[in-house]
């Protein structure tokens, strides 16, 4: 994919789900990249060209201190081209049941732990910089009983929009994927015993399936490419659909 060869590119949440993807899928696009996660990212199966480019930094992105356990790998002094933002907390209940301090928790992982990385990699952008937030379905439309984590997710839809509009003239976009039901392995020991999940996230997709780790990784590689040269502040769902084919259908 154009433009990202030779990019040093940082990834969250890169032990497993999109953000193993995501970093698989840019280290084979060329790019450098620098996965973090507070499990160690393993590379035992993957092809040697690239699992060379992949370099595991294990830390809590949650942790103030991850801006200087970045630039203790990187350099203090070294562009960062592309971050993006995978690492989150899930689940949730409903309002009434959400203490302050549950809702505090999602927020500071979802939310503020996100910004502080977003500030750190804008300070060391040119022109051309981007950054991907991975957001959420249930950010732009809400979700039954995850109200903390309908909430954090909303607030990257928000603090997506307000950075590509802040740092726009800067030459550096920000965007944001919002997938619908991806197969992790937390989401596919729940669809086995949750036959709502299965009946309203995939029953109601238009392509009636749940999606993949790297059917996300693949639109996050392209808004993180120059062929998305011209796209910046837009959340895009990677949803199969659901979100525009909701209504009960005929059976096929």
């Amino acid at each position: 994919m154009k433009g990202l060869e030779g990019k040093l590119a940082i990834v969250t949440g890169a032990a497993s789900g999109i953000g193993r993807s995501t970093s698989l899928r840019l280290a084979r696009e060329g790019a450098a990249v620098l996965a973090i996660d507070r499990e160690p990212m393993k590379l035992g199966m993957v092809e040697k060209p690239v699992a060379e480019k992949i370099i595991t930094l294990v830390a809590d992105i949650g942790d103030p201190a991850i801006t200087e356990e970045i630039n203790e790998v990187i350099g203090s002094n070294e562009r960062i081209d592309v971050l993006i933002n995978c690492a989150a907390r899930g689940g949730g209940k409903l309002a009434e049941h959400t203490s302050e301090e549950e809702l505090s928790n999602f927020l500071d992982l979802n939310v503020v732990a996100q910004f502080r990385l977003c500030r750190h990699a804008i300070s060391r952008m040119a022109s051309g910089g981007v950054i991907v937030n991975v957001g959420s379905m249930f950010g732009e439309t809400g979700a039954s009983a995850m109200a903390a984590y309908s909430i954090s997710k909303a607030a990257v839809s928000g603090m997506t929009r307000q950075l590509a509009t802040d740092y726009g003239p800067k030459g550096v976009r920000v965007v944001a994927v919002a997938p619908g039901l991806i197969e992790t392995p937390r989401t596919t020991d729940r669809m086995k015993v949750d036959p709502w999940l299965t009946a309203n996230l995939v029953g109601r997709s238009a392509l009636r399936r749940a999606g993949s780790a790297e059917d996300v990784a693949s639109a996050i590689a392209f808004l993180a490419s120059d062929e998305a040269a011209y796209i910046t502040g837009v959340v895009l769902p990677v949803d199969g659909g659901w979100s525009v084919a909701g209504l009960p259908r005929e059976k096929d």
